[in-house]
């Protein structure tokens, strides 16, 4: 049966990957895919990636190493190299040189320690160079990482076939986390199969034909919706099959923030073996009282049996 559906080439990953995944894109949008070997590296970039968790770990980690270093330097200097630090016993002696040194770093200097010798000046100095230069890297990267455009949006967990106009239609939904109003949003849908082509397997990529795949503005929830009908390449095809046949639905998305005045992008997909049937997405929104129309956000995953 020939498909209205365009087949694409390739998306990035290849017809030839005929092995099968967990899925080609997880949860949080980024690929499953693990570099090894000679990388290119970019730690500022590296930065913005990672979680806040890990960003304020490293921050401390850095911040303390670094002036526990420094503080080996002053101890090697002997008790006379500082004023204020003539504790008899090694650990306390050192410990006062490692707050002395996060004391310069930070340009604190409270004034019960201060160096009392040319080795201990030159070293004061380039310890306060060196916290001048490393809070004004991290002021900017952290500058960077609030001021990222970042699109909030929510994918339900699971995606449905529900009925839809005289047939069935395979559909899930996503809502904006945000107050932000994202404009001019466009999503692309594609179906990954396995298939055999040419005496091999090879993996395909179908762009699937939706009901709608934009709007101009995005204030509620939005249900996307692929009809199974007879130009579906989904069409009459059972559970079982999506799972020989590791299929995926890939999901991109795009939309203008008009908080940071610039274009946002999510990723997304479905293993279409986890195809919930028999079931529908609950309604998320509902006018109050007073004619204010209410967003359940948390009424996202919420469905209900088609009877």
């Amino acid at each position: 049966m020939a498909f209205k559906n365009k087949r694409l080439r390739d998306i990035g990953f290849g017809e030839k990957d005929n092995t099968s995944t967990t899925r080609l894109i997880n949860n949080d949008g980024r690929f499953n895919v693990l570099r090894k070997g000679s990388r290119a590296r970019n730690l500022y970039s590296e930065f913005l990636e990672i979680s806040w968790g890990k960003f304020y770990a490293l921050i401390l980690t850095f911040y303390v190493v670094l002036n526990l270093v420094f503080a080996v330097f002053f101890d090697l200097m002997g008790p006379g190299s500082l004023h204020g630090v003539d504790q008899p016993t090694f650990a306390e002696r050192y410990l006062n040189c490692f707050f002395f040194s996060i004391q310069t770093f930070t340009t604190v200097g409270y004034g019960n320690m201060s160096p009392a010798n040319v080795p201990a000046n030159i070293l004061s100095a380039l310890i306060a160079m060196t916290g001048v230069l490393v809070f004004a890297l991290i002021t900017g990267v952290f500058f960077s990482r609030l001021s990222k455009p970042v699109a909030y949006i929510k994918f339900s967990e699971q995606i449905l076939e529900a009925p839809y106009k005289d047939s069935k239609g395979l559909m899930f939904r996503m809502v904006n986390l945000r107050d932000t109003v994202i404009s001019d949003v466009k999503v692309t849908v594609l179906l990954t199969r396995l298939h055999f082509s040419e005496g091999e397997e090879r993996r395909e990529y179908i762009s699937l034909e939706l009901e709608r795949d934009s709007v101009s503005l995005f204030p509620l929830n939005w249900t996307i919706v692929h009809h199974l009908n007879e130009d579906s390449p989904l069409y009459n095809q059972s559970k079982d099959i999506f799972k020989e046949q590791d299929a995926e639905i890939l999901v991109d998305l795009k939309g203008y923030d008009e908080t940071f005045n610039q274009m946002v992008r999510v990723r997304y997909s479905y293993k279409l073996s986890d195809v919930l049937e028999g079931h529908k997405f609950s309604k998320m929104y509902h006018t109050s009282p007073e004619g204010v129309i209410v967003l359940e956000i948390d009424n996202l995953n919420k469905t209900e049996p088609t009877v």
